[in-house]
């Protein structure tokens, strides 16, 4: 099994070259992405969201996300959001019960 994690602080300052990961089967890519997009409960898109999402559409990834679960940070404003998102490769993804 391959196990990623990705810590992205700020999308503008550093580069996200998602395109230089090896996807196999029995993978799993976690991480703080501070990416935003609809597809995991924001309601707008940030250049890293539609650069996750680009990167799930060209893999063999599935991304865990359930809209009833929990929001994973909490801002000083108390607004909630998902920064931090799951993803595994297709083959974990049929053999689970998400």
């Amino acid at each position: 099994m391959i196990l990623m994690y990705i810590f992205l602080i700020d999308f503008f300052k550093t580069q996200l070259c998602l395109d230089t990961l090896d996807i196999t089967s029995a993978t799993v890519v976690i991480g703080d992405f501070n990416a935003a997009s609809p597809n995991w409960g924001y309601n707008y898109y940030n250049h890293a969201g539609r650069t996750i999402e680009e990167f799930l559409n060209s893999q063999k990834l599935e991304l865990l996300y359930n809209p009833e679960d929990k929001k994973t940070f909490l801002h000083y404003s108390d607004s909630t959001t998902n920064p931090d998102l799951a993803m595994v490769s297709s083959d974990i993804y049929e053999n689970s019960q998400c």
